[in-house]
């Protein structure tokens, strides 16, 4: 029914989590643990955000947003970091 909407959203959440994971095994690496515990907290809050989804439709719709906000911060701070 959502067509290339809905495509294109499932793209985005499936970027979300592929930077995420990148960002973690990155900081890992370096050994910065905490770090790496945000980005694996947002992808479990993603994750639980998107099963709450199937249940509550459009109630809560504003989250996603704040929590792709807060993946590209994270993102931005583990490429500066490394640089």
């Amino acid at each position: 029914r959502s067509g290339a909407r809905g495509f294109t959203l499932i793209e985005v959440l499936m970027a979300a989590f592929v930077v995420l994971w990148g960002a973690r095994n990155d900081l890992l690496a370096r050994g910065d643990a905490p770090h790496a515990a945000i980005a694996t907290g947002l992808a479990i809050a993603l994750a639980g955000y998107l099963g709450a989804s199937l249940f509550l439709h459009e109630t809560h719709l504003r989250y996603i947003g704040l929590y792709l906000g807060l993946i590209v911060g994270v993102t931005r701070l583990t490429r500066e970091a490394a640089e």
